[in-house]
């Protein structure tokens, strides 16, 4: 399957509810629009319920005109969601407004499940691991040493190609690469930053390939070559 490069939330969920992403490429999107902060996770939680929802408000009319929807109204049976939302009274809603929106969120996985399940497999797969990323990003973030009074001097372009050589030459052991990057970043105060980004900046280079590490062998050379 092709690389998609993607930018907005909601070409990304269209891409996961049709199953064109790669879990590489969900996971880079999901580190390049959260940097896994958890609030921002939740808001990106947040986009896959709404587009859910979407998805289902432009379904209605066809799915309510299905024989197994009808056979729900024919024996008289309840209909997840809807069921629910035809006893809230208006008088109910007045009072209470966010008594539907409480309704829908309760009852709109179960309707999917119902109506849509195969339509939404591959969607719930991506939604499956970004609920992984949150719930472990609290645990990762804990796990993170304290800064030291260290600081690297060069720019992120710079770090980025010291860390990836490292980590592609197995000189560094980490949980995973986002990891070495942050436990590095953090013990060489070096703010946080799109390492994605820089990554395919560096990936792109077509002539000098490493300044930064060519540098630091050159620098190694002349000062082995001191006399002292």
């Amino acid at each position: 399957m092709d690389k998609i490069e993607l930018y907005s939330t909601t070409r990304f969920l269209e891409e996961c509810l049709n199953n064109n992403i790669m879990i590489s490429d969900l996971h880079d999107f999901i580190e390049k629009k959260t940097d896994y902060d958890i609030e921002k996770l939740t808001l990106l939680k947040h986009s896959f319920y709404q587009f859910k929802l979407k998805i289902i408000e432009e379904k209605l009319p066809e799915i309510q005109e299905s024989d197994l929807y009808k056979s729900f109204e024919g024996k008289e049976e309840r209909i997840p969601m809807m069921t629910s939302l035809s006893r809230i009274t208006k008088e109910e809603i007045i009072q209470d407004r966010d008594k539907t929106t409480t309704v829908v969120y309760n009852e709109l996985d179960e309707f999917i499940e119902t109506f849509l399940f195969i339509d939404f497999v591959y969607f719930d797969r991506a939604k499956a691991i970004l609920d992984e990323i949150i719930e472990n990003h609290g645990k990762e973030k804990e796990a993170l040493p304290h800064n030291s009074e260290l600081k690297f001097l060069g720019n992120e372009i710079e770090f980025t190609e010291l860390v990836k050589a490292l980590i592609e030459a197995k000189m560094i052991q980490g949980k995973n690469q986002k990891a070495i990057f942050e436990g590095l970043g953090n013990f060489l105060n070096v703010p946080k930053f799109d390492k994605t980004d820089k990554l395919r900046f560096i990936k792109k280079r077509s002539k000098e390939i490493a300044p930064f590490l060519n540098n630091l062998e050159d620098k190694l050379i002349s000062w082995t070559l001191k006399k002292f």
